[in-house]
C-alpha cells in the first residue's frame, strides 16, 4: 500500500548515531518526500524532496539506538541505499555501521528486497537491481 511503509536496519547493539545518508531511487524520486528517519525510537528528521538531490543527509546528533528506521506514511518507500554513521564512543565516533547489516521492512515488491538498501550500491536505478521498494 502507498502508506505506512518502513525499512529498518538492525544494528544489534546500541550505537550513538551521528547521521544517516539516504540515497534516493532515481525513478519516482518524489516518493521520498515526507519520509522520517529514526534512530531507535527517537526521530532524527524528515526528508523533503528536492529534484536536485540524489541523496539526503539526516543528522541524528548522537541519538542512541540499536536500529535505524525510515518511515514513509504518505507514499511508497523506495530507497537505493541507507548509510548509517556512528560509533559506540559518542558523537566523535563516525564510521559506517550499516553496510551488510540485517534489514526488515513493512513489505517489499518487484524484487526490491530490504537487503538491497545496505549492499553498498548507491546507483538508484531500479532496473539495475539495486534498490529497495515497498
Amino acid at each position: 500500500k502507498p502508506k505506512n511503509n518502513w525499512l529498518q536496519v538492525e544494528l544489534y547493539q546500541d550505537y550513538r548515531i551521528n547521521m544517516v545518508i539516504v540515497y534516493n531511487r532515481r525513478e519516482a524520486p518524489a516518493r521520498i518526500n515526507g519520509a522520517e528517519v529514526y534512530a531507535g525510537k527517537q526521530k532524527c528528521g524528515t526528508i523533503f524532496y528536492n529534484p536536485k538531490k540524489t541523496y539526503y543527509i539526516v543528522r541524528c546528533d548522537g541519538r542512541t539506538g540499536d536500529h535505524v528506521r525510515i518511515v514513509q506514511n504518505k507514499n511508497w518507500l523506495h530507497i537505493a541505499e541507507i548509510q548509517v554513521f556512528g560509533g559506540s564512543k559518542g558523537v566523535t565516533g563516525l564510521r559506517l555501521i550499516s553496510k551488510k547489516k540485517p534489514t526488515k521492512a513493512s513489505s517489499s515488491g518487484w524484487g526490491g528486497v530490504p537487503a538491497k538498501a545496505v549492499d553498498g550500491n548507491v546507483d538508484g536505478i531500479f532496473g539495475h537491481h539495486a534498490s529497495y521498494c515497498s
